[in-house]
């Protein structure tokens, strides 16, 4: 195709062309010898180039008979570029005016190692300690027993689209298979850089506002795909205690860092009086433990001692005997990890010095303490015991008001709802709402950072899906004052249900 035939055929679909980049309102695709580029400036010119690729294929050339096509598909994005799915490029039931990803697993899966938003940057704004261990952690996983990182990072997958998330556990594979070759040797050959870079980032963050795609440029795809991934997995909320803040409440632990783990009020209060036990892992180990929780792994590809005394999770009653267990297998500088759990039903566990608890309903892993050497036994069990009497205070008055704050949002949709027609009633942070002239219920999940981030509205009864309401497969309702990329702490409750109240006829629920 020539200069002034490609100009013609552009110009009547409504795009410029400004220094080799084709334009049309937030549609920016470069253009070199007739191949469409990934003009790699903004997230949403990583998400068009997704869209083209999904269509046209991973080299897209403007050619006689196909470059209609692409114009036509261009200007239909331009009309709507956050309507499809970032990851396969399906319409999309939700409209939330961002990049988002359609709820298919394999969808899920792929978004956790690629550039869709700013995730990284707000986890490394808001939360940097914790997360430079979970990245120093999971670098050591992966350097020494890359097959015990479950799930795996997809990017580092050949076979994208016929691999799924619980591969690894079905088809056990040794650390030396060809599978992780890429990863493995990545890991390896740049670990002390990569080991460094988590402390760039959060200095470039802080200091000089970086974002996804400048981390993203300065660091390249392979590191940042890696990096978004081992933050981006890990679902428990942890948090590193203050020092100073400890020092003025007159709680310290001398050559140690404590972080917390942060649960909703009902798993709090199921573990109120639960036995405080010792857990130790190697470094690595706890990547995975922070991922998928501390659990009976007897039998498993992620089982790393023996199980002399059964199967189980093996606790000490002192800081000092567990610690000996936490550095056997990984390299990680001086480091080491040990947990502090609660377990109920301990009786049934005791095993003398040790207790062996095979049910993972009955642990609750609540603090992590990291430190370079042996600790003191006696100020180590006095600093947890203290702190957690004192947590306990606080989480109850914290509780407190967060119940104070459900309840006048109750009584909010109250007094706006007909109660013949919606009905709330709520227990600990779960609320159930009944919307009686349609027989169909809501359950309300409350996280714990509440109202910082929105509450889960899930269907508790099974539904025949449908792709024109924004509920996704498993019920779990999105709309736009829900979601959490578009979520306000100023949304109430009734405002919630008042847009569910717009599609709710279309929700049919199986009998």
């Amino acid at each position: 195709m020539d200069n002034d035939s490609f100009k013609n055929l552009y110009e009547s679909f409504g795009f410029k062309l400004e220094e080799n980049v084709l334009i049309k309102g937030v549609i920016k695709v470069s253009l070199k010898n007739n191949f469409l580029i990934n003009n790699k400036k903004t997230l949403d010119d990583f998400h068009v180039f997704r869209l083209l690729q999904n269509k046209f294929g991973e080299i897209i050339e403007i050619k006689e008979n196909n470059c209609l096509e692409i114009f036509e598909f261009l200007v239909e994005l331009s009309h709507g570029i956050y309507d499809y799915c970032t990851i396969c490029g399906k319409k999309l039931n939700i409209k939330i005016d961002k990049i988002y990803w359609c709820d298919s697993e394999s969808c899920k899966y792929c978004e956790e190692s690629i550039l869709t938003s700013d995730f990284l940057h707000k986890e490394l704004n808001s939360n940097p300690i914790a997360s430079n261990l979970i990245v120093s952690s999971g670098l050591s996983l992966i350097k020494q027993f890359v097959n015990r990182v479950y799930p795996y990072p997809l990017y580092f997958v050949k076979d994208k689209i016929n691999y799924k998330r619980d591969d690894m556990m079905s088809n056990l594979k040794k650390p030396d298979d060809v599978f992780f070759k890429e990863l493995k040797d990545f890991v390896i050959n740049n670990f002390a850089q990569l080991n460094t870079i988590i402390d760039e980032m959060i200095k470039l963050v802080d200091d000089k506002n970086y974002h996804d795609i400048d981390i993203y440029h300065k660091y390249g795809e392979k590191t940042y795909a890696l990096i978004k991934f081992l933050v981006r997995t890990i679902h428990y909320d942890v948090y590193k205690l203050d020092s100073n803040y400890l020092s003025k409440m007159k709680m310290s632990l001398k050559h140690a860092d404590i972080y917390e783990i942060k649960y909703p009020q009902e798993v709090e209060e199921r573990f109120n009086n639960g036995k405080i036990l010792f857990h130790g892992s190697s470094f690595g180990n706890w990547f995975s433990i922070m991922r998928n929780g501390l659990k009976n792994m007897s039998g498993t590809i992620l089982q790393t001692n023996g199980a002399v005394h059964g199967k189980g999770v093996y606790f000490a009653t002192d800081f000092n005997t567990s610690y000996g267990y936490s550095n056997k297998l990984y390299i990680s500088g001086t480091k080491r990890i040990v947990g502090v759990a609660k377990v109920n039903n301990s009786n049934n566990y005791n095993k003398g010095n040790f207790f062996v608890v095979p049910n993972d309903n009955d642990i609750l892993l609540k603090y992590m303490i990291v430190s370079n050497s042996t600790l003191n036994v006696q100020e180590v069990n006095d600093f947890i015991t203290k702190y957690d009497e004192f947590q306990k205070l606080n989480i109850g008055d914290y509780f407190k008001l967060l119940n104070k704050r459900l309840d006048k949002e109750l009584q909010k949709v109250k007094k706006e709802y007909n109660p013949s027609n919606i009905e709330a009633t709520w227990t600990g942070s779960k609320i159930e709402i009944l919307f009686k002239n349609h027989n169909i219920k809501i359950e309300v999940i409350i996280p714990y950072n509440y109202p910082q981030n929105p509450p889960i509205f899930k269907l508790t009864d099974k539904f025949n899906y449908n792709k024109d309401i924004p509920i996704t497969s498993d019920g779990t309702i999105l709309t736009k004052k829900l979601h959490p990329e578009t979520w306000q702490m100023k949304n109430t409750f009734a405002k919630i249900i008042k847009e569910i109240l717009k599609f709710i006829d279309k929700i049919q629920i199986i009998q």
